[in-house]
């Protein structure tokens, strides 16, 4: 991208801000850390798939910059800090620097995580961003499990949108820990209550197609005053690595279960259905524009403050799928940087080679390797129905 005008192209940054999460879904796409209480005032940490253990313990004296602020320190505080200090997370001064790094570029960023709210030091960071960038360029993708420490009316002086999952009825849960679901619904209802703009993501997986279920969870939303509604696809990243038959469903699936999402909203009335980039491509008809807004306009940054060409280019080995997704490092380049490096321009060049299909599940299933695979045309959601088309 020419330098003249690399910073009027608007994008999107979604920021996985930090691992530290309290809930353990099983197919997270970012293999967060599990954290909780144990025994003896300790607290554990659930590492890289859920399969290394830590154990901390609660130390008045660590968390200085935050106890300045007056605010108590819970478990997951703690586990944050623990993880700095090992050096898998920013510093809270390292945050502050990829924000100012990001200046001078027009973006919306979309912080999550993990749960971006569980940490005290990282709603510091939300409110940094809105005095750099304002609060309509601001969402937070988060959960109903702590956010009750925040008062909702100040948080939203620094939120301009509210964004969370809602994808099973809690009686019927088959992969999410039992009132996921409630719990981030009845944030959400409070949220719109107080004004926010609210999205509810759904990843679509099979605890989630069926005509019965897709009318109660449209219903719950309606009730609960959340308008939009994005419907996303399961990733086989991150903690689901090596569960990809588990999660996958067809395309024939898909497009059946998309069509019955927008037929039962405008039977409801009053939310609207969006799709992901990523299942855009399965209604080509009078497509000219490639549908996959990796690099165009969107990117990922990971905990690291690395930007990724996508925020689902996650392993379960608290890192990357690969480095060849690394465009950057935001702690020591500016966004404008980056945008005009050669591993960035590099990506343009190829950006259509495999118009429609997703780069990470093409570099996932591609029997090529690095750069060749995430732009070949591997996405199983498309491959077979491009071989018919033929």
């Amino acid at each position: 991208m020419k330098l003249d005008t690399v910073d009027k192209v608007p994008i999107d940054l979604i920021w996985n801000i930090s691992l530290v999460c309290p809930w353990d879904c099983n197919f997270c796409c970012t293999d967060a850390v599990h954290v909780r209480s144990v025994e003896g005032g300790k607290i554990e940490l659930r590492e890289r798939g859920l399969d290394s253990r830590v154990i901390i313990n609660t130390a008045p004296e660590i968390g200085s910059h935050l106890k300045d602020e007056g605010f108590r320190l819970n478990r997951y505080d703690y586990a944050l800090i623990d993880r700095q200090r090992r050096g898998l997370e920013l510093s809270y001064l390292e945050k502050r620097k990829v924000l100012e790094n990001i200046q001078g570029s027009p973006v919306e960023i979309e912080f999550a995580g993990g749960d971006p709210l569980v940490c005290y030091e990282n709603y510091l960071v939300i409110k940094y961003a809105t005095e750099l960038f304002g609060k309509d360029k601001i969402s937070v993708t988060s959960t109903g499990a702590t956010i009750n420490r925040y008062d909702l009316f100040e948080l939203a002086n620094y939120v301009g949108q509210f964004e969370f999952t809602f994808d099973e009825v809690d009686e019927e849960t088959q992969v999410r820990p039992k009132s996921y679901n409630r719990s981030n619904l009845r944030i959400a209802e409070r949220m719109a209550a107080i004004g926010v703009r609210t999205k509810a993501q759904i990843p679509l997986h099979k605890g989630n197609m069926e005509q019965k279920k897709i009318r109660i969870l449209l219903e719950e939303l309606k009730g609960a005053g959340v308008v939009d509604i994005l419907l996303m696809r399961v990733f086989p990243v991150g903690r689901a690595i090596g569960r990809q038959d588990k999660w996958s469903v067809s395309s024939l699936e898909l497009r059946t279960a998309i069509g019955h999402y927008i037929d039962m909203s405008k039977r409801l009335g009053g939310v609207r259905i969006r799709l992901q980039c990523a299942l855009r491509y399965l209604f080509p008809n009078g497509m000219n524009e490639n549908p996959c807004d990796a690099i165009k306009s969107s990117f990922g940054i990971n905990w690291k403050g690395q930007l990724l060409l996508s925020a689902w280019a996650n392993s379960n080995e608290d890192g990357v799928l690969d480095d060849v997704f690394i465009l950057g490092d935001l702690c020591t380049q500016t966004l404008s940087e980056i945008r005009t490096s050669p591993a960035v321009i590099r990506s343009e060049k190829q950006l259509e080679k495999n118009f429609g299909h997703c780069k990470v599940f093409s570099f996932l299933y591609s029997k090529k390797v690095g750069w060749d695979a995430i732009f070949d045309k591997a996405d199983p959601l498309y491959v077979n129905d491009e071989e018919d088309n033929k």
